[in-house]
C-alpha cells in the first residue's frame, strides 16, 4: 500500500465530517408542555410522513413555482433519509413511510426553509454568496390520540464564508445531518441509547454542527 492513502482517507473523511457539520443547530427533543416524562418505548410502529411546505418567509411570486418544486423534491429525500437513520440507530419497531397508523409514533412536521444555493458561488465567493440553508420544524405525534408529544426544530445554514467546505455543504448534507440527529434523540427516548451513546453496529452519528460557530465545532448542547 503507497504510504500516502491513510493519510489521503484520513483528509478525505476529515472533509466529508466537516462538510456534514456545517453551520446552525438541531436541537434536541422539547417536550411539550403537557408532558411530564417522555418516554417512546412502547410504540412498535414508527411512522415518518411526509413534511408540508411551510416557508416562514414566503418567496417571491416569480419563484414560487421553482421554489415550491425544489422542496417537494427535498421533503421526499428528507423523509427517506430519517427511515434510514431510525434503522440505522436502532431504534426499536417497524420503521415506515406513510401517514398515521392506530397505535404509532407519527413523525411529521414542516421544511419552512429550503434553499441548495451554489456551489461554485460558495466555494469562490464566500461571504453568504450561494447560501444553503434547511429549517424544519418536526413533530412527533401520538396517532391515536393526534397528541404532540414533542418538537425538534432544525436551522442549518452552509458556512458563511465560503471555500471547499463550504461548497459541499448543500441541500442534503444539512439534511442528512439532521436526520441523523433526530434519530439520536428517538433512540434516546426509546431507551436505545444514553445520550451521548454510540449507535450499535460501530456506527458513528453524523456531525450535526453548533450555534453559528461553523465547521469544527462541538455537538449540540
Amino acid at each position: 500500500m503507497h504510504p500516502a492513502t491513510p493519510r489521503l482517507r484520513l483528509v478525505v473523511g476529515v472533509i466529508l465530517v466537516l462538510s456534514l457539520a456545517a453551520c446552525g443547530s438541531t436541537s434536541k427533543m422539547q417536550r411539550s408542555g403537557d408532558t411530564a416524562e417522555l418516554d417512546l418505548s412502547a410504540y412498535t410502529t414508527i411512522v415518518v410522513a411526509d413534511f408540508a411546505n411551510a416557508p416562514s418567509k414566503p418567496p417571491k411570486a416569480d419563484k414560487r413555482v421553482a421554489y415550491d418544486a425544489e422542496v417537494d423534491a427535498a421533503r421526499q429525500r428528507f423523509a427517506r433519509m430519517l427511515v434510514d437513520e431510525l434503522r440505522a440507530y436502532g431504534v426499536r419497531g417497524e420503521i415506515v413511510r406513510g401517514e398515521g397508523l392506530p397505535g404509532a409514533l407519527l413523525i411529521t412536521g414542516d421544511i419552512t426553509r429550503y434553499k441548495e444555493g451554489n456551489a461554485a458561488l460558495r466555494l469562490i465567493v464566500g461571504f453568504g454568496a450561494g447560501s444553503s440553508y434547511f429549517d424544519a420544524t418536526v413533530r412527533f405525534v401520538d396517532s391515536d390520540s393526534g397528541r404532540v408529544l414533542g418538537t425538534i426544530t432544525v436551522d442549518k445554514n452552509s458556512w458563511p464564508l465560503g471555500g471547499a467546505l463550504a461548497a459541499l455543504q448543500d441541500g442534503d448534507s444539512h439534511m442528512q445531518g439532521a436526520a441523523a440527529r433526530i434519530a439520536e434523540e428517538v433512540a434516546i427516548y426509546q431507551g436505545v441509547l444514553k445520550r451521548g451513546e454510540k449507535p450499535a453496529k460501530g456506527r458513528k452519528p453524523s456531525p450535526t454542527g453548533c450555534g453559528r460557530g461553523g465547521p469544527g465545532c462541538d455537538n449540540d448542547d
